[in-house]
C-alpha cells in the first residue's frame, strides 16, 4: 500500500484587516455618506437617470448614484452616516469602483458592478459611476465639515448605518 499524504495542520487564522484608507479616501467616503443623507430612494431605477444632473456639481451626482444604488443592488447597501470611524464593505465596494474609473480600469469596474447590481441597473449605475468620479477628479471634493453642524450629529456616538434595500423601494418613509 502506498504511503499517505501528510497535509500541515491548518490554523485557524483571523482575516486579515484592510488596508487602512488615505485621508482622500476617507474625504470620498465622507462625502458619498453625505450624499445619501440627501436623497430620496423612493423612486424607480429609470427615474435616477433620467434625473441625473448635468452639471458640474459632484454632489449631485453622488445623490443620483446612490440613489440608483438603492433601487439596483442585489443586496442592501450599507452606509455609515457622518464621519464614523469604521467603514462598512459597501462603502470600500464603492470606493473601488470610483478608483477603477478614474484610474481608467473599467474591466475592473464592470467586474465589481456586475457582482452587486441587478442586470438592468448594471448600465444606468456605470454611467453615473463615472459621471461621479470624473466629476471628483475635476473639482477636489471638500467635505472637510460636512453637514455635522446642520445634522447636528455626534461623531462620538456609536455610529448607525442606514441600509439602501432593493425592497425599499416604492415605500414611502415614515
Amino acid at each position: 500500500m502506498g504511503a499517505a499524504l501528510r497535509f500541515p495542520a491548518l490554523q485557524n487564522q483571523a482575516a486579515p484587516e484592510p488596508q487602512p484608507l488615505s485621508a482622500e479616501d476617507r474625504r470620498i467616503i465622507a462625502f458619498l455618506r453625505d450624499c445619501a443623507r440627501a436623497a430620496h430612494l423612493d423612486e424607480p431605477l429609470h427615474a435616477y437617470a433620467a434625473q441625473a444632473p448635468a452639471g458640474e456639481d459632484a454632489a449631485a451626482w453622488g445623490r443620483s448614484l446612490l440613489r440608483a444604488i438603492g433601487a439596483a443592488a442585489t443586496r442592501p447597501f450599507t452606509l455609515h452616516r457622518g464621519r464614523a470611524a469604521e467603514v462598512t464593505f459597501d462603502e470600500r465596494w464603492l470606493l473601488r469602483v470610483l478608483r477603477s474609473l478614474q484610474t481608467g480600469d473599467e474591466a475592473s469596474a464592470a467586474v465589481l458592478i456586475a457582482g452587486r447590481v441587478s442586470r438592468d441597473g448594471r448600465r444606468v449605475l456605470g454611467w453615473l459611476a463615472r459621471g461621479l468620479a470624473e466629476r471628483l477628479d475635476a473639482a477636489a471634493v471638500d467635505v472637510s465639515g460636512v453637514d455635522a453642524a446642520r445634522a447636528g450629529l455626534d461623531f462620538r456616538m456609536v455610529p448607525e448605518t442606514r441600509a439602501l434595500a432593493p425592497d425599499s423601494l416604492h415605500r414611502r418613509p415614515a
